[in-house]
């Protein structure tokens, strides 16, 4: 959401909880172990692959990522 708001801002995650600013849209992060077994992915389950993923990040923060680049870091991270 830095760089475009982000698609479901509803969800305003801790800060349900807390009532504190800082805690907007922040949530659990899970670890990247066995992350192929997790999808759907996001707290939403708004992504159904690592490279939508990828490309969900590249436009929200303006990575400047390829499609082929974006490819390989969906490798990367199966290989996990």
């Amino acid at each position: 959401g830095v760089v475009k708001p982000y698609a479901h801002a509803k969800d305003l995650g801790r800060f349900e909880v807390t009532k504190q600013e800082a805690d907007k849209f922040v949530f659990k992060v899970p670890s990247l172990r066995n992350i192929t077994r997790t999808y759907p992915y996001f707290h939403d389950g708004s992504a159904a692959t690592l490279e939508d993923v990828g490309a969900t990040y590249n436009a929200r923060r303006n990575l400047g990522l390829t499609p082929s680049d974006i490819k390989d870091l969906a490798q990367y991270l199966k290989s996990l």
